[in-house]
């Protein structure tokens, strides 16, 4: 998932709740910062993903309804301000344009940039001073996942860790202790 995509359904999506067909639709629309798909565009894509109306007049209704429902200003956040405005091609790319400021603002907060002053330890295991855990007592949380990595091993099955960076892969390199407990939990069990 692209840092556009995770900012609308971490960020977007949630805080203007957009059903799961509007969030199928607005990812077909604007799949990424820089683009606005048309209408039959998105209508195309209904061969591939079934959540996708299949026609651009449908399209065109649900934007309606995502535009004058979800994105209209309301008093407690931030709206769209030409959310009444006739659907257009150019309301779109207007709409695009908001969005990519509400998404510049949310990679300032993504991208936290570490200074010399930090403490080289952290009370906050999700929050690595450098990137990356490598620190034993930062790795806890995951002995579930391993335990499921190891009896899918021991089975004689094979494993694959596959991901975007930063979410964890690099835990194998330090799961030699908890690997150890499961294998004398595995023992006295017998």
């Amino acid at each position: 998932m692209s840092s556009w995509q995770t900012f609308l359904v971490m960020d977007v999506f949630r805080q203007y709740g957009l059903s799961p067909t509007e969030q199928e639709i607005f990812l077909a629309k604007f799949p990424d910062e820089n683009t606005v798909k048309n209408n039959n565009q998105v209508a195309d894509q209904s061969l591939e993903n079934k959540q996708l109306p299949d026609t651009a007049e449908t399209v065109r209704r649900q934007m309606w309804t995502i535009y004058n429902w979800r994105f209209a200003p309301q008093q407690d956040r931030e709206g769209f301000l030409e959310f009444n405005h006739k659907s257009s091609r150019s309301k779109d790319i207007k709409f695009l344009a908001w969005l990519k400021n509400k998404y510049s603002q949310w990679l300032e907060t993504q991208n936290y940039k570490i200074v010399d002053s930090v403490p080289t330890y952290t009370d906050n295991p999700f929050t690595p001073l450098n990137d990356i855990i490598t620190d034993q007592h930062l790795l806890y949380g995951r002995e579930r996942d391993i335990t499921r990595i190891f009896e899918t091993l021991n089975s004689g099955s094979s494993v694959a860790l596959i991901g975007e960076k930063k979410i964890g892969q690099r835990l194998m390199y330090s799961c030699h202790r908890i690997y150890s407990r499961y294998i004398q939990t595995m023992k006295t069990q017998l």
